[in-house]
């Protein structure tokens, strides 16, 4: 496996890296969890995490608290991901839910709302070049 790959998509999943370096998770568990990420999520909910991951991230890097509640979540998606893969037999519920109910609904929203604010400052910049 190419470590060096993996470095290099660490931007789109800050927490998990950052929790892997503390061995909190696994590198195996990251690059599963990156993977999933990068191939089967949509780029609306990746823009969405990317929004709400560097805030979590601050926070988790100034609270050791902090950072043991956000990895039961991170841990519960990635054995989500890997009964969805077939690595695991037993389905992980806890997993399941929060990714359906929590990540990805809040992750959407959030990219499209950086989308609506992105087409709005375009709108701008073309009415502000056509004067």
């Amino acid at each position: 496996m190419n470590i060096y790959n993996w470095q290099a998509q660490d931007y789109r999943k800050t927490i998990c890296k950052f929790l892997s370096s503390k061995e909190i998770i696994s590198q195996e568990d990251w690059i599963i969890d990156s993977t999933h990420f990068n191939r089967e999520t949509s780029e609306t909910i990746q823009a969405g995490y990317s929004v709400w991951a560097r805030p979590v991230l601050a926070l988790i890097k100034k609270s050791e608290t902090f950072e043991k509640i956000v990895s039961k979540p991170a841990s519960w998606l990635i054995e989500d991901i890997k009964f969805k893969k077939g690595i695991n037999k037993k389905p992980h519920i806890r997993g399941y839910l929060f990714r359906h109910l929590f990540f990805n609904p809040i992750s959407w929203c959030l990219g499209n709302l950086k989308l609506l604010v992105s087409i709005k400052k375009h709108k701008q910049v073309v009415a502000a070049n056509k004067r």
